[in-house]
């Protein structure tokens, strides 16, 4: 296999990398409606996933408060809000 680079990533972690495989299974329900549900969905992912990891104090604050809202609209029809 001559002329093949293997490409290496320098990232430290591989939160992104499984971040972004949490996402596309997701991507066949009713969140796949609009660019902006996707959006949202790797807003939540992204904190939850780095609450789950213990960097938490990475991620700002308006992204948990941006999370916290995206998760809000979503469960909206599970709690009949809006209806």
């Amino acid at each position: 296999m001559r002329g093949i680079s293997v490409i290496r990533s320098g990232w430290p972690d591989r939160a992104p990398r499984g971040r972004n495989g949490l996402r596309c299974p997701g991507t066949q329900t009713r969140f796949a409606a609009s660019i902006t549900n996707g959006i949202g969905i790797g807003f939540i992912v992204f904190c939850i996933l780095r609450i789950a990891t213990g960097r938490w104090r990475e991620v700002p604050v308006a992204l948990y408060v941006v999370s916290a809202v995206f998760a809000f609209y979503y469960l909206m029809p599970a709690l009949h809000i809006g209806q």
